[in-house]
């Protein structure tokens, strides 16, 4: 709100500067006047105090404190006798009060509405950014732990303080610091981070830009072509797993059949050669009943 506040500030004081500027021209003579004749009647300065728009800084005074009521239309009559300039005396100064308190208020309130609807929606995003710039803080190389907690000691500390002591300390000696990053690895870590940033910002202005091609005459018509769209995407991720799962239920369908039917094989295997042996064992018991050869 504070860029839509200093908007209405600047455009209110150009308008009350203007208006200063033009009741000042209009009755600083009167004003003038008045207080010369006040001072030859034998009154004090502080009798013949200053005029309301005798300069400009009385001017804007009085018009400061005319939007709150206290300043009084008799302050606008001349003892002389021009009613012209008395009538545009008026007119200057409710052009003054319908510009500063209907028209300005009325902007200042139809600014702050716009720029709170457009947070409300982009509430989401706000907060994301917000989010993120937290995140952001604390997965630097220079806080482990958010305030207050971060001044408990922590190994991460202790190993810094001990670089620290070996950079400043011992190495003033070999009169050559420690690199405890690789620069090699420095270098990845810096490439990933600008490719990653220039996705990012990539990604946003094309969305940016595809919002803005909707804002156009046949937005609505664009907005629900992209929503049909998302909406026959996801039937298709549908589809798709649904499809994953019937293949799964067939091929768990076929490994259980073909269990069944080396259980079937097996069993017939086993009754198969059961019924052998029996068989042998009767054609033996039968042989063994036959008359021996020599007989």
């Amino acid at each position: 709100m504070i860029k839509d506040i200093v908007q209405f500030i600047f455009i209110f004081g150009v308008i009350w500067l203007a208006f200063a500027l033009g009741m000042t021209e209009v009755y600083w003579l009167y004003a003038a006047t008045d207080r010369i004749t006040c001072l030859q009647a034998g009154g004090s300065n502080h009798d013949c105090g200053k005029q309301p728009f005798g300069s400009i800084g009385s001017s804007l005074e009085s018009l400061f404190w005319s939007l709150y009521g206290l300043v009084d239309l008799e302050v606008l009559h001349v003892e002389a006798d021009h009613t012209s300039t008395e009538t545009f005396g008026r007119l200057l100064f409710a052009g003054y009060n319908v510009a500063a308190v209907i028209i300005l208020l009325n902007l200042l309130i139809a600014l702050m509405g716009t720029t709170y609807t457009n947070i409300s929606e982009h509430a989401d995003m706000e907060w994301k950014f917000s989010r993120s710039e937290m995140w952001m803080d604390y997965f630097r190389h220079g806080a482990t732990v958010p305030t207050p907690f971060n001044i408990i000691p922590t190994p991460k500390s202790l190993v810094k303080v001990m670089q620290y002591l070996i950079n400043h300390v011992l190495c003033k000696i070999c009169s050559k610091k420690v690199n405890w990053v690789t620069p090699r690895k420095a270098k990845v870590d810096d490439e990933k981070y600008k490719a990653v940033c220039k996705q990012l910002v990539m990604r946003y202005v094309a969305d940016k830009a595809s919002t803005d091609r909707d804002s156009g005459q046949d937005g609505a018509v664009k907005k629900e072509l992209r929503a049909i769209k998302q909406d026959l995407s996801a039937v298709r991720y549908e589809m798709y797993g649904i499809e994953r799962r019937v293949d799964k239920a067939v091929e768990d369908f076929n490994k259980g059949s073909n269990a069944i039917s080396e259980g079937m094989k097996r069993v017939e295997a086993e009754v198969g050669g059961n019924k052998l042996h029996d068989n042998n064992l009767l054609m033996e018991t039968k042989m063994s009943s036959w008359p021996p050869l020599n007989e």
